[in-house]
């Protein structure tokens, strides 16, 4: 998976999204939005990806895609597509039984 900027969709299973550009560095993968911080390492396994993403609740901000809470694990699994460098994962939000995640993403440029 190419290290760069990729344009990411993240979104919730009760119809929530954010969209922006996040940073893929040596497998690390880090975004924000105006409420959360989002950081993660992406485990690469042929086309299969996993990823633990961390998210963290913005101080100003009331809550976040998920509730409330200050911080939230996703444990997203998926596939990459390496002839387009498209991603697309899903998986549980741990704090939030019955909740799930999809994070989808393209790769827009390099970081030079």
């Amino acid at each position: 998976m190419l290290s760069g900027i990729y344009q990411v969709r993240l979104a919730t299973s009760d119809g929530q999204f954010s969209e922006g550009q996040w940073v893929l560095k040596e497998q690390h993968l880090n975004g924000n939005d105006h409420n959360a911080r989002y950081q993660g390492r992406l485990l690469l396994s042929g086309e299969h990806v996993a990823v633990r993403l961390d998210v963290q609740r913005n101080p100003e901000a009331e809550h976040t895609l998920f509730g409330p809470a200050s911080h939230y694990l996703l444990s997203l699994n998926g596939h990459l597509m390496r002839d387009s460098n498209n991603f697309t994962l899903s998986g549980p939000i741990e704090q939030v039984p019955g909740m799930f995640a999809t994070l989808s993403g393209h790769w827009v440029g390099s970081l030079d």
